[in-house]
């Protein structure tokens, strides 16, 4: 179901410019509006990712933001992060995931707002 929070994601991005990833397979960012980036038949290819996101690419993104990933299944956190060490995962979820870093940001208040 199209939900507030896929319109919120969607403007956010377009707002600051940003790409969204995603592992959904409902297709809903699309139908808000937004095509995620290394989108292939409704799912997040990795092997696309891997093909063309280069160290130095990873080295210039500051933060990557999940919202309500409950782990690093495909493994792009761990990819991001070995990469860019210095990089911040900031998770949106209701409880403390195991990808997140000491140096990483767990903000649960946001989530409350969309349940």
């Amino acid at each position: 179901m199209l939900t507030s929070a896929h319109y919120v994601i969607k403007n956010i991005v377009l707002l600051k410019n940003w790409q969204l990833l995603t592992e959904n397979v409902d297709l809903l960012y699309q139908r808000s509006g937004i095509e995620p980036l290394g989108n292939t038949s409704g799912k997040m290819n990795f092997s696309w990712l891997r093909n063309n996101f280069k160290p130095e690419h990873l080295k210039q993104i500051d933060s990557v933001v999940t919202c309500g990933l409950d782990s690093d299944r495909l493994g792009f956190l761990a990819f991001y992060k070995k990469r860019n060490p210095k990089g911040k995962i900031i998770a949106m979820n209701l409880a403390q995931l195991n990808y997140l870093g000491n140096d990483d940001i767990l903000e649960a208040g946001i989530c409350k707002n969309f349940t």
